[in-house]
Parts: C-alpha cells; sequence; structure tokens
C-alpha cells in the first residue's frame, strides 16, 4: 500500500496531510491531476464493461441483473457475529 501511495504523491495524483486529529495519522487524497484520471480510468472500464453486457444475450443479462440484486442484498446486510477465535 505504501509503495502504491508514494508512487501517486510522486506523480502528482495524490497530496498527504497530516490529521489534526490524531498526529500518528496521515490522510490522502486526490490532487485535480488525480481526480481526472480516476475518472477517465473509470469512463473506460464502464465503456468497456457496457460493451461487453450488451453483446450478451437477453437471458444471460437478466442473469446477471439477477444476481447483481442478490449481491446488493448481501452488501446491504448486517454482517453476522463471527465466532471467537480459538
Amino acid at each position: 500500500m505504501s509503495q502504491t501511495v508514494n508512487r501517486l504523491t510522486s506523480a502528482g495524483y495524490a497530496i498527504r496531510t497530516p490529521d489534526l486529529n490524531d498526529r500518528r495519522k496521515v490522510l490522502f487524497s486526490t490532487t485535480p491531476e488525480g481526480a481526472e484520471l480516476a475518472l477517465a480510468a473509470r469512463i473506460q472500464r464502464n465503456t468497456w464493461l457496457d460493451a461487453q453486457l450488451q453483446a450478451l444475450s437477453p437471458e444471460d443479462q437478466n442473469a446477471i441483473a439477477r444476481a447483481c440484486a442478490l449481491l446488493s442484498n448481501i452488501a446491504g446486510s448486517q454482517p453476522a457475529e463471527r465466532p471467537p477465535k480459538p
């Protein structure tokens, strides 16, 4: 993780700032250039995925839509209590 952050800050895509409430922490945020790069990457990924989904049959598209709905329900549910570790 620290290598990735170092590369992003060195490239000018992110900046580090100290946490004013906890001196042990460092906060990271994107620069305008970093935000622009992230947006471009997201658009490229979404364009690719849209093309892949459009190429599927209607039945397969429906199956994926149903699976997405199920996963969304799971993600929104309360996490189960984890048993204590031995």
